[in-house]
């Protein structure tokens, strides 16, 4: 579901890539997987930073981060 956030942001449609990449980012965290969480956050930042949300793409980008960073340490 990331992916066609993914999609649809380069297509511009921020509204379905919102929603698709906050459906990817539910799964990804239903089924504890670090790294697809991590990159839903980091979509979500993009498409923060496209719709001129600056605050909260930095937000989201940071928790991507904070996540990947986490992820590493445990591999």
């Amino acid at each position: 579901l990331t992916g066609l956030g993914i999609c649809y942001l380069q297509l511009k449609d921020f509204t379905k890539a919102e929603q698709f990449a906050k459906e990817g980012l539910e799964l990804s965290r239903q089924q504890q997987l670090m790294k697809e969480e991590a990159t839903a956050l980091r979509v979500l930042s993009r498409i923060a930073y496209a719709k001129g949300n600056m605050d909260e793409g930095a937000e989201l980008e940071q928790k991507a981060q904070e996540l990947t960073d986490k992820f590493v340490q445990t591999t």
